[in-house]
């Protein structure tokens, strides 16, 4: 997580949320913690489509209408599988 937060030559820190990771770090350090990234939601067609919306508008700088479109337009009628429903 050290690597995460510390931001390099002139780049903003890789979370925004700063306060958050201190009192995250703060709480860890009692304990052993190992940090490990996975990737999340691949193969969600729903958490996939959010993503990339997600990714887009903050590229955008706004909320564009057209990046929710297209994202519900990729989404469909999509309906979760009886085995994501019982997990979210």
């Amino acid at each position: 997580m050290a690597r995460a937060k510390t931001p390099g030559p002139a780049q903003p820190p890789r979370f925004p949320l700063v306060d958050w990771w201190r009192r995250l770090d703060q709480a860890s350090a009692r304990h052993k913690v190992v940090w490990e990234w996975t990737r999340g939601h691949v193969g969600h067609l729903i958490q996939e489509a959010a993503d990339r919306a997600a990714r887009r508008i903050a590229a955008a700088g706004h909320v564009d209408e057209n990046i929710l479109r297209e994202a519900i337009d990729r989404i469909g009628t999509a309906e979760p599988s009886n085995a994501e429903a019982v997990t979210e």
